[in-house]
């Protein structure tokens, strides 16, 4: 198997890292689908929160934490890529 790149994979995180696609890329399956199951539930939630008052209490307690720590959970993971030289993908491989 081709070794994965550390820019691309980078990229990734921090362009689609909320949809999982790093985590896609570099082997990391279950992360992944963890990813892309928060992005599902903030688009679900997307028509309650047009409800009134209670639509609110959807945003601020549910929709906007799960979309900002999805996005800030993606961006950590981008800068651990950049930053770490160690950084291996799911097979053990490092990155180049």
């Amino acid at each position: 198997m081709e070794q994965k790149k550390k820019v691309t994979a980078a990229l990734f995180a921090f362009l689609l890292g909320f949809l999982g696609i790093h985590d896609f890329y570099l082997g990391y399956k279950k992360k992944a689908v963890m990813h892309l199951v928060m992005y599902i539930i903030t688009l679900c939630l997307i028509l309650p929160c047009m409800i009134p008052y209670l639509g609110w209490a959807i945003l601020i307690l549910i929709h906007l934490p799960l979309c900002f720590g999805n996005a800030i959970w993606a961006v950590v993971e981008g800068v651990k890529i950049l930053s770490n030289k160690d950084f291996v993908d799911a097979n053990g491989n490092p990155l180049i």
